[in-house]
């Protein structure tokens, strides 16, 4: 995998890889690989999914950082999922 990220050539699927091992790397992931508007989109189908669960909360206010945040439409999804409305 090491070497994999490493590559340029190779580096893009060896992340998407790796962002099937916890989901809050798999939220950065998307975030980094797909850009801010690709968040809004994952976030929505992860509300109902069971890998949810296995999400750790202040790591995710990091990752999202404070523009993603502060996004009413990101605020919306993370209300769904259980977070406090602010």
């Amino acid at each position: 995998m090491e070497r994999r990220i490493r590559d340029p050539a190779l580096r893009t699927e060896a992340l998407r890889e790796a962002a099937g091992t916890w989901v809050n790397f798999a939220v950065a992931i998307h975030r980094v690989l797909d850009g801010e508007g690709a968040v809004l989109a994952y976030l929505q189908k992860l509300v109902d999914d069971p890998w949810r669960k296995d999400m750790y909360g202040p790591s995710m206010h990091s990752i999202l950082g404070p523009r993603l945040r502060a996004d009413p439409r990101i605020r919306a999804v993370l209300v769904r999922m259980g977070y406090p409305p602010r």
